[in-house]
Formats: structure tokens, C-alpha cells, sequence
């Protein structure tokens, strides 16, 4: 019987504090684009997208993955689905079509292709980046629009 009411308090608890979460924190939009890869979008004040971030995730439900990369092919089709080719204008600067540049600061490497619309920046470890198939912690895709330089 005590083993009852326990599990009752306990589950009147929980349920308790999912109402908590939701009335103390700000809900975060998030989509899985594909399995176990996410994409939060960032938008401007009047709801013009600006950036997405993408991320293989953590956590699913059953696992923790504490080294969860994307590869750069991964990370690629992403970019295409979020801002197709068509979309993206002409190459920033004179370098050719999908020309990357990668900086490097402190053990962290960030690759960047840009257009006139868009960019992609791929940020991972140098060492992981360094070797044949390079691995990225997350990827952003920036719109070069008026409205998100505010944001």
C-alpha cells in the first residue's frame, strides 16, 4: 500500500513539474531533418528566417552519443535542402563556386562557404577536421538579409 501512494506522489510530482518547465523557460523550435540530426532555427523580430543551426544530437531518448559529429557530406546535403543552389547567388568575392576557407584558433577549426545569400560555416576540433574524412560539431547557415543583421 505504501508502495502505491509513493508511486502516486511520484508520478503527481513529475507531472507537476512538466507545467513548471514549460511556465519558467522559453520553448526552443527544433526539427529532425533527418535521423538523430536536428535544425533550430533563428529568426528576426518580425519572423524572417536568419540563421539555422544544425547538430547531430546527444542525447535521443535511449543513448548518449558524447562524440555526435556530422561529416562534411552530411553536413552538404543539409545545405541544399535548407537553401538550394538556385537560392544562393554568386560566390562572395572572386573565388570560384563553393570555395571553402578554413580559420583555425585554440584547437578549433571553422570552414566557411559563401554566397551572396547565404553561408555555411562548419565549426569542429582541428584534429578532426584535419584528417581524411572531416568531422563538424555543428553547422550554421546564415541568410544575408537586411532584417537578421539586427539580429
Amino acid at each position: 500500500m505504501v508502495r502505491f501512494f509513493s508511486s502516486v506522489g511520484l508520478f503527481a510530482l513529475l507531472l507537476g513539474q512538466n507545467g513548471d518547465l514549460a511556465s519558467k523557460y522559453p520553448s526552443i523550435e527544433s526539427y529532425e531533418i533527418e535521423p538523430g540530426v536536428q535544425i533550430t532555427p533563428f529568426y528576426s523580430s518580425d519572423r524572417e528566417l536568419c540563421e539555422v543551426g544544425i547538430e547531430k544530437r546527444h542525447y535521443n531518448g535511449h543513448s548518449v552519443d558524447m562524440d555526435a559529429v556530422l561529416s562534411k557530406e552530411q553536413i552538404l546535403s543539409i545545405f541544399d535542402q535548407l537553401a538550394p543552389i538556385e537560392m544562393r547567388g554568386l560566390s562572395e568575392g572572386s573565388l570560384p563556386v563553393g570555395s571553402e576557407i578554413t580559420e583555425e584558433d585554440g584547437g578549433v577549426s571553422v570552414t566557411m562557404i559563401r554566397y551572396e545569400n547565404v553561408s555555411l560555416a562548419m565549426y569542429g576540433r582541428t584534429s578532426q577536421i584535419e584528417r581524411k574524412n572531416p568531422a563538424y560539431g555543428t553547422a550554421i547557415v546564415s541568410w544575408k538579409r537586411p532584417q537578421c543583421e539586427k539580429h
